[in-house]
């Protein structure tokens, strides 16, 4: 069997069973993926795993609530072994509200016009299953669903007209409204950076609801991803960070310090690009989103964003840092206090203010 990974309606390369590769087009072969063209038995090997880690890698996570009901019910019912995640992911074609790629077999007369998740109608019982833990009868031959979100909650896309919106119900830990409100508060003082979250109500269930950021053509690859990508180019992601990206970097470790969210793993934030010329380009950082782990910090949590820099440091230490350096900051902080008494939370980001600005600041 060959199978091809492509970009939209491009072939970046192929790959058989016994991990020969050719490739037809290096510059649009996901960011998240190594292959290469060799007859060495080692590199073909190297090859295989990488295709099927990158398969399984798109398909829901098995510690997402309710993950083994929605596999169960597209007839996926064993998933224990990176080769069966992996041909599930080539099952459902490898498809991603993130990006373009996807997987068809050589010869397939299939376009990405036919399959992809913009343009072609979700199952219903995609929405409903892996948000609630049930599913209506409804025909399975409808497009794929999108497995590929990271995160334990439950969670579901819904579609309306030509956007989507991420559903996440809650975790048993006030999740949706600390999402909620992380977001409103963290908007006001950083503006559209921020990821907006509202409540809403589904079967009798609160949950948080935010637009998709990526389009058909304005894609996300996941931070830890994308520093591989660049260190396989010979390039330093930290580089970036510390350069062109700084303020976006450092608004985000102090938004999380704010709201104390202790879940800022490498994907959980990422970077944004496009793909046109017949190569990719990167547009930028991504909008800050995910703060269902928010007002659970205790003060000792690692600033995991600066491990990119090489930097390991609390993310209370960060905040001063990132505060003695933009004074215009903690002023405008001390203003937004009295705003704060109409959140549930608001007094955990009152305390968490008067911690990193001295108190002169706050007279």
């Amino acid at each position: 069997m060959i199978y091809e990974i492509c970009y939209k309606n491009q072939v970046a390369f192929t790959i058989d069973d016994g991990g020969k590769v050719e490739i037809m087009n290096s510059n649009l072969i996901p960011m998240d993926i190594y292959v290469e063209q060799s007859d060495d038995i080692d590199d073909r090997a190297n090859n295989l795993v990488n295709f099927f880690t990158w398969a399984a890698e798109r398909i829901v996570h098995m510690d997402r609530k309710y993950a083994k009901e929605l596999l169960a019910f597209y007839g996926f019912d064993n998933a224990s072994s990176l080769r069966e995640r992996a041909k599930i992911g080539i099952a459902t074609r490898c498809l991603s509200i993130n990006d373009g790629f996807w997987v068809r077999k050589e010869n397939e007369s299939i376009k990405w016009e036919d399959v992809n998740l913009y343009q072609n109608s979700l199952n219903g019982s995609v929405f409903e299953l892996p948000l609630v833990g049930k599913g209506f009868t409804v025909s399975k031959e409808t497009v794929t669903p999108d497995f590929y979100t990271d995160g334990t909650a439950a969670k579901a896309w819904r579609r309306e007209r030509n956007d989507f919106y991420l559903l996440k119900a809650d975790n048993g830990n006030d999740s949706v409204r600390k999402e909620y409100e992380a977001s409103c508060i963290l908007g006001r003082i950083f503006g559209n950076i921020i990821t907006s979250y509202n409540l809403e109500q589904f079967q009798d269930k609160e949950v948080s609801v935010c637009k998709c950021f990526t389009t058909e053509d304005i894609h996300l690859v996941k931070a830890d991803y994308y520093s591989i990508y660049r260190m396989n180019h010979g390039e330093n992601f930290g580089i970036d960070l510390q350069t062109r990206w700084k303020n976006w970097l450092e608004t985000m470790v102090l938004a999380d310090y704010l709201v104390g969210n202790t879940d800022r793993h490498a994907r959980n934030w990422g970077i944004m690009y496009s793909c046109y010329d017949d190569k990719f380009h990167v547009l930028g950082l991504s909008p800050i989103y995910d703060f269902d782990h928010a007002f659970e910090g205790k003060g000792n949590e690692v600033c995991q964003p600066y491990l990119f820099l090489g930097k390991q440091m609390r993310l209370e230490d960060a905040a001063k840092e990132i505060i003695t350096a933009k004074p215009h900051i903690a002023e405008f902080l001390v203003k937004i206090i009295p705003t704060l008494k109409e959140y549930k939370y608001g007094d955990y980001v009152k305390d968490r203010i008067a911690i990193i600005v001295p108190m002169r600041k706050q007279a």
